[in-house]
């Protein structure tokens, strides 16, 4: 009878270590996924956008987007976008202060063109 006891002992341990093994490569894994999800990508002092944050289905699903550091340039971003690219831009522009600052304003028009965000 003891030893009966005693295996199935062995065995809830075992499926408890299992599940706490499993939980913890699952939460990680989900770390690993955000992390992912939310990399942006930078050249000399400007986001790199990816593509697929450009696509759209409506004009209204566009917004004006400065990638550069020195607020210079202009691009465009679908809006669910925009504040991962701000974000990041943000932060690497804070530790990466540029020497000038731009004063542009933006005249022309944003546009939803085959599913990509376009200026116009």
């Amino acid at each position: 009878m003891q030893k009966y006891i005693l295996f199935g002992l062995i065995v809830l341990v075992i499926i408890i270590v299992g599940f706490f093994i499993y939980q913890n490569n699952t939460s990680q894994n989900t770390i690993l996924n955000q992390q992912k999800i939310t990399m942006v990508e930078f050249k000399e002092g400007s986001v790199i956008i990816d593509s697929k944050d450009q696509s759209c289905n409506l004009d209204n699903d566009c917004i004006l987007f400065q990638p550069d550091c020195e607020d210079c340039n202009f691009d465009v971003i679908n809006k669910k976008d925009f504040s991962k690219y701000t974000d990041a831009k943000n932060k690497y522009c804070s530790i990466n202060k540029p020497e000038k600052q731009c004063d542009i304003i933006f005249t022309g028009k944003l546009q939803c063109v085959s599913n990509k965000c376009v200026l116009e």
